[in-house]
């Protein structure tokens, strides 16, 4: 398993799903 160098939790298909969240919460907070 890949781990994510930003948080540290596993990857999924490549993708960090922690991460992917707070993209999507920092776009929400932008409009």
């Amino acid at each position: 398993m890949n781990f994510c160098n930003k948080c540290g939790s596993k990857l999924i298909n490549g993708v960090c799903p922690n991460c992917s969240k707070i993209k999507k919460t920092r776009k929400n907070l932008k409009l």
